[in-house]
């Protein structure tokens, strides 16, 4: 029987979380490990569109023929009907926040956990762990591998804070650079522009369209049954981890100050020849830009490398499954309408 995986988000954007739990997901299912995400209006909180986000899913090597728009990530037909559903078994990669949209009573049966439906029915919804060997096919049940896809190197991260850090006026360019490869794990200078740009004018967006908030008083908090809404603990830990996140990337950048002798100056010490401290300025600075751009080079070679690999990969694919599947539908389509059998 086959295993198909779905990995369904708003994915806005795709970061390097996300693309863990998809590398994960691929390593229990296999190949057909598909990302399923909508194609809605761009809003503020939403800026990306279905094309956009295809884009950076196969920047991270995903095959495009595997990113796929869904009306419902709950039944996405589009992918099922890919599949015969009474030989094909799905599983789905859903975070904590997900599992909870599903409204599953969770229980156990024997020595395994079983979700429910409200009405003590077996939900369609069961998890992946302790069914690994007694699948059912998807035409009776989807199972879900809990993951958690708002971490990157051990640090929380959401996309909402991508969004705001290389949308704000706050960072510079390098900073924001930098950034975008801590969180991507690669750099596209067209990319990063393009995203940057789109966020920026979110950002600004979404600041203009919200009304100021009065900080309640700590008895309206007590005792109004709903309070004035006020950012939540969590939301701000999150934006001080992304600020801590980018003073972190942008530490190495800044150069040591120069050390000097301390101790007592002869009177030789104290003299300064006439020009001699600001040659030694242009030769500092000299030096750190010369450090800078070779920095700069390494980094753009690093990419240069990455680009080749992945399409080198992508070509490779093509030529191996792509070409020769659209070959084999071909001869069929030939052989069909030789012999007349056409329906």
């Amino acid at each position: 029987m086959k295993v198909i995986g779905i990995y369904p988000g708003n994915f806005q954007p795709a970061h390097r979380g996300h693309v863990k739990v998809y590398k994960k997901l691929r390593q229990i299912v296999g190949t057909e490990t598909f990302i399923a995400t909508p194609s809605r209006t761009p809003t503020p909180d939403a800026p990306l569109h279905f094309g956009e986000k295809e884009n950076i899913w196969v920047r991270h090597g995903v095959p495009a023929s595997h990113i796929v728009k869904v009306e419902d990530w709950k039944h996405p037909r589009e992918i099922f009907q890919k599949f015969s559903p009474s030989h094909t078994s799905a599983v789905f990669a859903l975070n904590p926040k997900e599992v909870e949209e599903l409204h599953v009573v969770h229980g156990h049966d024997s020595s395994k956990e079983v979700w429910t439906n409200a009405d003590n029915t077996p939900s369609y919804f069961q998890p992946y762990k302790g069914n690994e060997a007694s699948m059912k096919t998807l035409d009776k049940h989807g199972y879900v591998q809990v993951v958690d896809d708002n971490i990157i190197d051990g640090k929380p991260i959401s996309t909402s804070n991508v969004r705001s850090a290389l949308g704000s006026a706050k960072y510079t360019e390098e900073q924001k650079k930098r950034f975008f490869v801590w969180v991507f794990g690669w750099f596209d200078i067209g990319l990063f522009h393009e995203l940057a740009d789109k966020f920026k004018m979110a950002h600004t967006t979404n600041d203009s369209e919200q009304q100021p908030v009065a900080m309640p008083s700590l008895t309206s908090l007590v005792r109004s049954e709903k309070p004035t809404p006020v950012p939540t603990p969590n939301a701000n830990k999150l934006r001080a981890a992304v600020h801590e996140i980018v003073k972190e990337i942008m530490e190495d950048m800044i150069p040591s100050p120069l050390m000097t002798p301390q101790g007592d100056e002869s009177e030789s010490d104290a003299i300064t020849l006439p020009g001699e401290e600001q040659r030694a300025k242009d030769v500092m600075k000299t030096r750190q830009d010369a450090m800078k751009q070779k920095s700069a080079s390494e980094r753009d070679l690093k990419t240069l490398k990455t680009d080749l690999k992945w399409k080198e990969s992508d070509i490779k694919r093509k030529k191996q499954d792509e070409i020769p599947n659209k070959r084999k539908e071909i001869d069929t389509l030939n052989k069909a309408i030789s012999s007349g059998k056409l329906q």
